[in-house]
């Protein structure tokens, strides 16, 4: 009769769970194990950070590293043996990746670090997949997740102008301008490769000395007051011989994959 009675709520159980996925794969799979969960460390990449100074070409040759975790489930005949994982791209995504990874023995997950070398310019989603083995050489279930590469889709940005609107040069010797402009972008402030301005005369030619780079090192030389803090400032002289009238400043930054930023615009009426 306790036969009896176990048979029927063990077939109860098995009945009224048959709608979760997870409890079917576990009761159904003939003591199989299986993978659990795939996580990565990035999701994400922006090639235009990547590498060093210089001007940054798509055909560059960069490498992106990141890390997978993958936790599984055992059972009591059978442990995780090994797994395959693949990285492959779509659309202009070219590069992929295909390597056998090993569980540590009588341990049910692992941790790897990968790196998927490509050009800058292969952008794109990248399908990463992994499959599983048990100690018997059976084939388990696949887990799949995805990476997206991108190459400076976001250009810096000017902001916080700090400029006299007026200045009076003396008769003799000269008179300072202090310039500051906070920029930012979201590859990161490395990812700036110049902040600069032009000048235009009061009859609109350019200054010769055109363009006026920026300096953010922290050196009172350059009125900057932190460095790597994302203001960038100039101290220039003006002569007593300088042309009066109104002066026209254009303030511009370029990253290293040479987008170019907002340009503001800022007018100075020496007298």
């Amino acid at each position: 009769m306790h036969k009896i009675l176990l048979f029927i709520l063990v077939s109860v159980f098995l009945v009224g769970c048959s709608s979760d996925d997870s409890v079917i794969d576990s009761v159904f799979s003939g003591g199989l194990p299986h993978l659990e969960r795939l996580q990565l460390s990035a999701y994400e990449f922006d090639t235009d950070s990547t590498g060093t100074g210089g001007v940054k070409s798509p055909d560059d040759p960069v490498v992106l590293p990141f890390r997978i975790s993958i936790a599984g489930v055992s059972t009591s005949e059978a442990g995780l043996e090994r797994a395959r994982c693949t990285v492959a791209g779509a659309g202009s995504a070219q590069a992929s990746i295909d390597t056998i990874l090993v569980f540590p023995k009588a341990v049910d997950s692992l941790d790897a670090e990968l790196a998927l070398h490509i050009r800058r310019g292969d952008v794109g989603v990248y399908e990463i997949e992994v499959i599983g083995w048990d100690t018997k050489g059976r084939v388990l279930n696949r887990l799949r997740s995805t990476l997206r590469v991108r190459n400076g889709s976001f250009a810096p940005v000017l902001t916080n102008l700090s400029a006299p609107d007026t200045v009076i040069v003396p008769d003799t010797g000269f008179v300072l301008l202090d310039f500051q402009v906070t920029v930012t972008d979201s590859s990161g402030i490395k990812d700036i490769r110049r902040v600069q301005f032009n000048t235009f005369l009061p009859d609109g030619r350019p200054s010769s000395s055109n363009p006026f780079q920026m300096f953010d090192d922290g050196l009172a030389v350059h009125g900057d007051a932190i460095a790597g803090d994302g203001v960038y400032s100039l101290r220039v002289q003006l002569p007593a011989s300088t042309e009066r009238g109104r002066y026209r400043f254009e303030f511009q930054a370029f990253d290293f994959g040479n987008l170019p930023s907002n340009i503001i615009i800022h007018f100075v009426e020496v007298i």
